[in-house]
């Protein structure tokens, strides 16, 4: 059985994520297109293709803004909340094809639409002391659509080099 054939890339527009994270004043309705609706109508779609092929997997990156609020970005976490319990809801409706749904919760990632200053700003309370590198988040999707994380499903996965903690420890509100 090749596994991979079961494996989706979605590639999204660059274009379009940028706007989205460099458009703050985005309303309610329009954060909640840009972060959330869009998938729950994509994934509806692949999961019936995975159904029809007995099974796949769903791999949801949400942000550590689904569980810790960051100030003037409500409409924000409250779309990547919604995705972190998309990924449960889909994991439940969809076990019984075969399906494993899974999301994971990350922290700063270096790319290009990373802000130097707001990076430079996040660093110090980051135990790790870093940002991750896009190929650290690559290895976590790869493990999780592989057949060795078959009976994980439901999970939100925390990848974000201790952030959490640190907004815990330092009570600085970034």
């Amino acid at each position: 059985q090749n596994f991979h054939r079961e494996v989706f890339a979605m590639l999204l527009d660059k274009q379009d994520i940028a706007h989205c994270a460099r458009t703050q004043s985005l309303n309610h309705v329009e954060s909640m297109t840009c972060y959330l609706s869009g998938l729950v109508s994509l994934w509806s779609f692949f999961a019936r293709g995975m159904k029809k092929r007995g099974g796949g997997r769903i791999v949801n990156i949400s942000s550590v803004h689904d569980t810790a609020p960051r100030r003037y970005f409500a409409h924000y976490s409250t779309a990547k909340a919604g995705l972190a319990m998309l990924t449960k809801c889909m994991a439940l409706e969809l076990a019984d094809d075969n399906i494993q749904a899974n999301c994971l919760t990350v922290g700063g990632v270096a790319t290009e639409l990373t802000d130097p200053e707001r990076q430079r700003l996040v660093i110090p309370s980051v135990p790790a002391g870093r940002i991750a590198e896009p190929e650290e988040i690559g290895r976590l999707v790869a493990f999780l659509v592989s057949p060795d994380a078959s009976y994980i499903t439901g999970s939100s996965i925390t990848i974000d080099g201790g952030l959490l903690l640190g907004f815990c420890a330092t009570r600085r509100d970034l």
